[in-house]
């Protein structure tokens, strides 16, 4: 169970294996139709799912969640993201099972077992990152189809259930390295359409430049008509869409919001103040036995005291103070953020901030191990023997931690406990590998009595000042009193307004400040606050109309907040006056580039020669060299796409233009052109066949634009 216990520990992956994998496993036995109506949160394609079905996948994505992470509770945050995982999840194991099917793509059981048992081509990376001796490097399959498969009836349904998620994981992997190689060598580039992109893209060219700025055209002959809103609107309208989600999304709205910080009041300060003074006091007649328990029961809210030692730098706004404060000094209380801060240093020591050790543990019989059946006193024999070999001048560590440790990983970590930060991993281990002297060696009983363990300290790095410090905190915050009349006075004003209108009258006559956001279904937070779900479920309720103030006054971390329906965006619905403010700068940019267009093609009819041309536009010519077709930015131009095509298309010693780029109206002529001997057509062939293989990290993205997914959640949750 060793290789089991080891994968537990890595809660990284868990997350992501025995997480993601857990939701798509169970995907396969409940993608049917049942429980619509009232209790259906997705309906994807022809695939039903009810909320009874999302929670099965939310409570066993978030208790593997809470073990991996050795936790009993989860914030709102992490809620809602694996919330999101579970409906990701969801989406593309339908999407992309449909797709398997139709294409015939499957796993057969030996490829099953290939991928999961044996050393080949497809062992999965997985396998061998769990199942590889460190030693040799070497991929043990035996260990993996033992653990996996051999002894499967014998493990803890929990365990088998794991073991299936990570297979099914694997599996599906497999499914999708298919899928995407069907994609990638879908991609043909003819010799002809190569050769002719060899050919732009060797050309590389010095060309004079004469560039009018959208920026220089004045306001008179930049404001856009109402017929030039309506034709952007209808010429970008897809773009538009796009832009806004309405490609993912069936609905957007946009709310107004007003946000009450709960703040302390000037007597919550008087009386923390007040409060901090008395516990001072106190502090400075604490013995240093009983610092512990009074820091717990002092500070607000509780915290233990951390004997760690660490770098004044470490401790937040009290760092210089530290380091002139003599051990068993005090330092006064002193506001560091939002919380007061006392503290005494009760300790100064040169300590490395890292260590290295090797340990062999020698075990008693109470340990539970059946291969050990020595009592305490001859356990401590055993310990006295090893300790009495490892400081041996020629040890070989190694040798004796296999010999003699009980460790069951000792096949793999040798006895090496790898490098730890000073007073994290090695525990109760630490403080005396931080004292013992490097090549040192020490037994330490175990405090559980099962055994001892033998230590050779085998690594540190150069020593440090640091510290012991015991911080009392207080946080300034606001009493319930002071919460409730911020409640109330918020409630209050939501009471006076029950119209978008009436709000944004009395916010302006009271000096209030009213946001805008644009909301999504399942959207968790609004700029600067958090656990914002009841405001998406009061915005999105199918009742809501435009112009609505919510009755309820919403609660988002430290803020209250009062919310209006100011527009609903959909793609039915949307007209240009929705989006005006939207577009308007894009408008106003088309308006700027329609007016140089027009005087530079005026220009063009009285010369040809480029830098006349630039006088009449008023601005001056620039001259680039080496510019080539797949130039990240058109030399100080930026990026010009556009005019970088037409230089690498026109004549030599002829002025092009006008050309309509991103940044201004521009005139070009090519003074030069040499080719760039390291352009050839293979290696083109090879770069577009690569840029187009990229394309399949989207092919999720595109099967869902084209899959009806109706996605109730927010009437849920």
């Amino acid at each position: 169970m060793g290789a089991i216990g080891s994968i537990r520990k890595h809660s990284g992956i868990a997350v992501a294996i025995v997480g993601i994998a857990i939701v798509a496993f169970i995907i396969g036995d409940l993608q049917k139709n049942r429980g619509a109506g009232q209790f259906e949160v997705a309906k994807i394609g022809k695939a039903t799912f009810t909320i009874q079905d999302f929670n099965e996948r939310y409570d066993e994505l978030k208790a593997n969640y809470m073990r991996n992470q050795g936790v009993d509770q989860v914030s709102n945050d992490i809620e809602y993201r694996l919330r999101e995982q579970v409906w990701q999840s969801m989406v593309e194991d339908t999407l992309m099972g449909v797709q398997y099917k139709k294409l015939g793509l499957m796993i057969t059981e030996d490829e099953a077992s290939s991928m999961m048992y044996e050393d080949g081509t497809y062992t999965h990376p997985y396998m061998r990152q769990w199942f590889t001796d460190p030693s040799t490097g070497q991929y043990n399959a035996q260990a993996a189809a033992r653990y996996f498969r051999d002894q499967y009836d014998q493990l803890e349904p929990a365990m088998q259930h794991d073991i299936q998620a990570m297979r099914h994981e694997v599996e599906s992997n497999r499914l999708q390295e298919k899928y995407n190689n069907l994609i990638s060598k879908a991609f043909y580039v003819p010799t002809a359409l190569a050769e002719n992109e060899a050919k732009l893209a060797a050309n590389r060219s010095d060309v004079v430049v004469a560039m009018a700025s959208y920026q220089n055209v004045s306001e008179e002959n930049s404001t856009p008509t109402e017929e030039d809103y309506k034709n952007y609107f209808n010429e970008h309208r897809a773009e538009i869409e796009n832009g806004m989600g309405l490609r993912v999304y069936d609905e957007i709205r946009k709310i107004e919001f007003i946000t009450y910080p709960i703040v302390p009041s000037a007597e919550d300060l008087a009386k923390i103040a007040e409060e901090v003074d008395t516990i001072w006091k106190e502090f400075q007649t604490v013995e240093d036995v009983n610092v512990s328990e009074f820091v717990y029961g002092n500070s607000k809210p509780a915290q233990s005291y951390d004997t760690t030692y660490v770098k004044a730098s470490q401790v937040r706004g009290l760092d210089t103070l530290i380091e002139k404060t003599p051990v068993g000094g005090f330092i006064a209380p002193r506001q560091v953020g939002t919380e007061w801060v006392m503290a005494k240093v009760m300790g100064s020591a040169m300590r490395p901030d890292s260590v290295r050790a090797s340990v062999v543990l020698i075990l008693n019989s109470t340990a539970g191990l059946e291969s050990v059946t020595r009592t305490d006193e001859e356990a401590k024999l055993v310990a006295d023997s090893v300790e009495m070999f490892l400081k041996a001048k020629d040890a070989n560590v190694e040798d004796i931690v296999a010999r003699y440790s009980d460790d069951p990983q000792k096949n793999s970590n040798k006895g090496d406990m790898g490098w730890a930060l000073d007073g994290t991993t090695y525990g109760f281990l630490n403080d005396d590998i931080v004292n013992t002297p490097e090549g040192g060696v020490f037994t330490y009983k175990r405090p559980d009595n099962m055994g001892y363990v033998v230590v050779k300290v085998t690594g540190k790095t150069t020593p440090n000042r640091k510290y012991r410090v015991a911080k009392v905190v207080r946080e300034i915050a606001p009493s319930n009193n002071t919460s409730t009349q911020i409640f109330n006075k918020a409630s209050w004003f939501v009471g006076q307004n029950r119209t978008e209108e009436e709000l944004i009258a009395s916010a302006a006559k009271d000096n209030l400040s009213v946001r805008e956001a644009m909301t999504t279904p399942m959207m968790d937070q609004l700029p600067g606050l958090e656990n914002c779900r009841s405001i998406m479920q009061w915005t999105f309720d199918k009742k809501r109309k435009v112009g609505d103030v919510s009755e309820e006054v919403y609660s988002c971390g430290d803020n209250y907040v009062v919310v209006a329906l100011k527009e609903v965006y959909n793609k039915k619905n949307l007209t240009v006056d929705k989006v005006r403010t939207d577009i308007e700068q894009q408008v106003r940019l088309e308006k700027r580039s329609e007016y140089l267009m027009a005087q530079a093609g005026e220009a063009a009819k009285s010369t040809k020669d480029i830098a006349a041309l630039a006088a009449k536009l008023n601005t001056t010519v620039d001259t680039l060299t080496n510019v080539g077709l797949r130039d990240y930015y058109l030399g100080r131009f930026g990026m010009e796409p556009k005019v970088q095509a037409h230089v690498a298309m026109a004549k030599e010693n002829e002025v092009s233009g006008p050309i309509k780029g991103a940044q201004g109206t521009y005139f070009i002529k090519v003074i030069g052109r040499q080719a760039d001997e390291r352009s050839d057509v293979e290696s083109l062939k090879t770069m577009m066949i690569r840029d187009y293989g990229r394309k399949q990290s989207s092919a999720i993205q595109v099967l869902q634009n084209a899959t009806k997914i109706k996605d109730n959640r927010s009437r849920f949750f």
